[in-house]
Parts: C-alpha cells; structure tokens; sequence
C-alpha cells in the first residue's frame, strides 16, 4: 500500500524581478517556468485536450506535475506506507496540500 502525498505547486525564482500572475497557465508559460528553474522534466500528453503530466525528480523524489486545463497545478508522490490518523492529522493542519491513502498495485484497499 502506498500513501499519496498532493501538493499545490506554487513556483518562485527568487530574484530581485517583476513577478508575473498568470489568470490561466498555457503549457508553454509553465514549460518555461520549469526550464528557468532548472527542472528536467518529461511531458506527458493526457486523453483528456489540454491536459499533461509533467515527470520530474526533485532530490530523491520522483514528482508528478498534472496541468489541467490551464486552470489547476498538482503535484504528487508516493511515499512508504503510514496510518490513516496521520494522514487526517496532517490534512487538518494545513491549507494547501492534502495526503491521502491509495490503493496498492494490485488494486488492494488501504488497511
């Protein structure tokens, strides 16, 4: 069983520089975002029009990046198995991030 871990992507260069606020996100906008911070990724068309996947690494990580549609950013991880109290606890001290429990590669549900 594994846990996943989603997260809402929110990117900063740092720099001393006119910061940009984007209304809907074009692939291309994001593909530069992502290049500028030095992230090799992988894209990913979707069934669905308008919607990638974006694989990339980030340490030891391996990170999905889901763009959908222009209108939504989210990352997610698998991580080692953990108890279900924890998952809730976390998701109960935070605002923008949520764990949950998935089901195993063989379609087994979380115990």
């Amino acid at each position: 069983m594994r846990s996943v871990f989603v997260l809402l992507l929110t990117a900063s260069m740092g720099q001393a520089q006119e910061e940009k606020i984007y209304r809907g996100l074009t692939p291309e906008q994001l593909e530069s975002t992502l290049q500028k911070g030095k992230i090799e990724f992988k894209k990913i068309p979707d069934k669905k029009a308008n919607t990638f996947f974006y694989d990339f690494k980030a340490k030891t990580f391996n990170l999905r990046l889901y763009y959908l549609e222009g209108k939504q950013l989210m990352v997610d991880t698998l991580f080692q198995r953990c108890p279900w109290k924890r998952s809730t606890n976390w998701n109960l001290g935070t605002n923008f991030s949520r764990a949950g429990l998935g089901k195993d590669d063989m379609g087994a549900p979380s115990r």
